[in-house]
């Protein structure tokens, strides 16, 4: 087996000067070789984008959605492999961070009650693999149905997932937002406190400036006040020093 490896491997690094055949490469591909090896394979068929589309898909009948083959269908770019994605998560019992991974690229086409499944989840990996699939599609999204989808992740006790929430939020500009970024700039960690007020600063209108203004106003830590004039300083040159 190792020496066949090494003669597959051969002809994946020489792949430039030979031109790989996805028929070969689907031939080739088995179940039984090393994880590195299966992911080379699946990633030169993905390349293939139409062709090789066709023979990941054959793979998947006879040995299943394997992780390799999970990536394989990411790179080809096709609308039947992102289709047969968002089957694999819609009909799962337990949700697949490799398929959630692999739908990054088409964040924007997944219906919003399977992205809410998906950041509702409790798991961290999935919760923000979810976050970035909602990031694609943010643009598209009324404030209050993407405020009612970050609702989760918002309130997650994990300062990474928060302050992921958080740097989605920051690219909007309405009162609603603001409100929320003030709530957690004086209900959050230190981190993710940190996280909403620099994200105050960076939306940069009125909504943004109350909002710090009432922090200067309210808030009891100094170290938060400081931060909080800072942005203020540096977006508005509204304070003195």
């Amino acid at each position: 087996m190792i020496k066949n490896e090494l003669l597959i491997w051969d002809a994946l690094n020489n792949s430039k000067k030979s031109k790989l055949n996805a028929s070969w490469l689907a031939e080739t591909y088995s179940i039984d070789l090393t994880r590195d090896l299966r992911f080379a394979i699946g990633e030169q068929l993905g390349l293939m984008r139409e062709q090789g589309w066709k023979y990941i898909h054959s793979l998947v009948d006879k040995v299943g959605a394997q992780p390799e083959l999970i990536n394989a269908a990411r790179l080809s770019c096709q609308t039947d492999a992102r289709d047969w994605l968002l089957k694999l998560l819609n009909e799962s019992s337990e949700l697949n961070l490799d398929v959630i991974k692999a739908l990054a690229g088409w964040g924007e086409e997944i219906p919003n009650n399977l992205l809410k499944k998906v950041v509702n989840q409790k798991s961290q990996e999935i919760r923000l693999a979810g976050l970035e699939l909602i990031k694609f599609k943010s643009y598209l999204l009324a404030d209050d149905v993407l405020l009612d989808l970050l609702k989760v992740p918002l309130n997650d006790f994990r300062d990474l997932v928060v302050i992921h929430s958080i740097k989605i939020l920051q690219k909007r500009d309405s009162k609603s937002i603001c409100n929320i970024l003030f709530e957690k700039s004086l209900n959050g960690t230190e981190t993710t406190s940190k996280i909403a007020i620099q994200a105050l600063g960076c939306i940069g209108n009125e909504s943004s400036k109350k909002k710090l203004l009432m922090l200067l106003k309210t808030q009891t830590s100094k170290e938060r006040k400081t931060m909080a004039k800072k942005q203020l300083l540096n977006q508005y040159r509204v304070l003195n020093t």
